[in-house]
């Protein structure tokens, strides 16, 4: 008859250590989400700052270039419509053109993208044009808001391979190159020497692209009528009115993935 009492107290026993046991898993569950939590915290926090960091110093190299004004030269102006992704590459390597006093502002000419593309522009400090419209008019709209005595079109994606800012520099500081305008050399990858002088001479003889990039002064842009409202293809149509004998090859290169 004492066995009850002592298996009541046995039974007792075991519920009190499970139940031990429940809250001692539990608070470490607990704990283990604090932690969890902190980290994510932490990491996004960090992930945060570098982001700010980073578009902080992008547009200290901006007004810097801004301020050495005797230096600045260029208007990049960038047409874009949904085109957060190709931007990206497309502005970091513009980034040695402000920081050596090249590139006094770039405008994003949007046609009313649904994606970040505003957001990428901002991060990089870029002016950012909301227009409606043909392709033409937003690129004559931007054009005409250009403060610099030069303007670079450029599309989203393009990516101009360094020392580009030399072969750039070189033109505009010419004595008369206001009645030229200038290009970039087609872009690919690894080839021999042969191929390279090849695609050289190709270059400079064959038809200029709307993918090569445009370098050409503002008066001249204006005397021309810039970019056509009418046409299918504005920046092709104003390459071709531009005249191909007007248009010099620079060595750098620009690469596009299109």
């Amino acid at each position: 008859m004492a066995a009850g009492p002592i298996e009541r107290r046995d039974n007792g026993t075991a519920r009190a250590h499970v139940s031990g046991k429940c809250r001692k898993a539990h608070a470490f569950k607990a704990r283990a989400f604090k932690a969890h939590a902190f980290k994510a915290h932490a990491f996004k926090a960090h992930a945060f700052k570098a982001h700010a960091f980073k578009a902080h110093a992008f547009k200290a190299h901006a007004f810097k270039a801004h301020a050495f004004k005797a230096h600045v030269m260029l208007s990049v102006i960038i047409p874009t419509h949904n085109s957060e992704q190709a931007l990206v590459p497309t502005l970091a390597a513009l980034v040695s053109g402000a920081t050596a006093g090249l590139i006094s502002e770039v405008v994003v000419a949007d046609g009313g993208s649904q994606d970040d593309t505003a957001v990428v522009a901002d991060i990089a400090g870029c002016e950012f044009l909301a227009l409606e419209g043909p392709l033409g008019r937003r690129l004559k709209a931007a054009a005409a808001k250009a403060r610099a005595p030069w303007l670079m079109f450029m599309r989203p994606g393009t990516v101009l391979y360094a020392p580009w800012t030399d072969d750039v520099t070189r033109f505009v500081e010419q004595r008369a190159p206001r009645n030229k305008a200038a290009v970039f050399r087609r872009g690919a990858g690894p080839q021999t020497a042969l191929r390279e002088a090849l695609s050289f001479l190709i270059a400079g003889l064959g038809p200029a692209r709307p993918e090569q990039g445009l370098i050409i002064a503002k008066p001249l842009y204006d005397e021309l009528g810039g970019h056509s409202e009418s046409a299918a293809d504005p920046e092709a149509e104003f390459i071709r009115r531009i005249s191909r004998r007007r248009i010099l090859t620079l060595a750098a290169t620009a690469f596009s993935p299109r």
